[in-house]
């Protein structure tokens, strides 16, 4: 098979894979009235995706589902209380987007820790509403947390410390997760996250869904 053949056949199955796989490239996905606009976003309008019923708490006690998620769009950030740098930065830009949107087109910003283990609401409710006080935190049973990660992408694995001992760290996804008023998957932010950029982008989207 010619070279420009074969290079030609891997790029068509590279697109397949990452399409079957829910990846992203560029705004790849998007529509074409908004792709040009953006520059921190990535995702598939009209082809959102639901996510399947799951059952966690926030950091009040509180059940925090499916339901949780209509009505508003939300922001969703993966993440845990022990992180020692990009969980932080992220909350913190996420904090940055809110100054820069209308009251009816702020999201609800939620905190997903990946670890139960340590992350129990108490500690959440300490760590979470430092960055905003709007700012939900949420975890739960592992299974139920590996179903909602698994639908959206989200990758997340202990790691034992190497200094020994029984702590361990967390690597876990980076992207902040786009969810819309009808509790659906719309697209990410990867990193590195800028609040004003986001925001930007964030209300391109409302407005092309308006």
């Amino acid at each position: 098979m010619p070279k420009k053949a074969r290079l030609l056949l891997a790029l068509v199955l590279l697109t397949t894979i990452s399409a079957g796989l829910g990846l992203f490239a560029g705004n790849w996905y998007f529509s074409p009235t908004v792709a040009p606009v953006l520059s921190h976003a990535t995702g598939f309008f009209g082809q959102e995706r639901s996510l399947p019923a799951f059952q966690l708490k926030d950091h009040h006690g509180e059940d925090f589902n499916n339901s949780r998620l209509q009505g508003n769009w939300s922001l969703l950030f993966f993440g845990y209380t022990h992180c020692p740098d990009v969980c932080p930065t992220t909350l913190l830009a996420l904090s940055q987007i809110l100054p820069h949107l209308n009251a009816d087109t702020k999201p609800q910003v939620v905190f997903v820790s990946v670890d139960p283990e340590r992350d129990t609401p108490e500690v959440l409710s300490q760590y979470t509403p430092h960055f905003h006080p709007s700012f939900l935190g949420v975890s739960g049973d592992p299974a139920e947390l590996e179903r909602l990660g698994t639908a959206i992408g989200i990758l997340s694995m202990k790691v034992p410390d190497p200094k020994g001992g029984d702590n361990y760290f967390m690597d876990h996804s980076t992207v902040v997760v786009l969810i819309d008023p009808d509790g659906r998957f719309v697209g990410v932010f990867p990193a590195p996250h800028d609040g004003e950029g986001m925001a930007m982008d964030l209300q391109a989207i409302i407005n092309y869904y308006r």
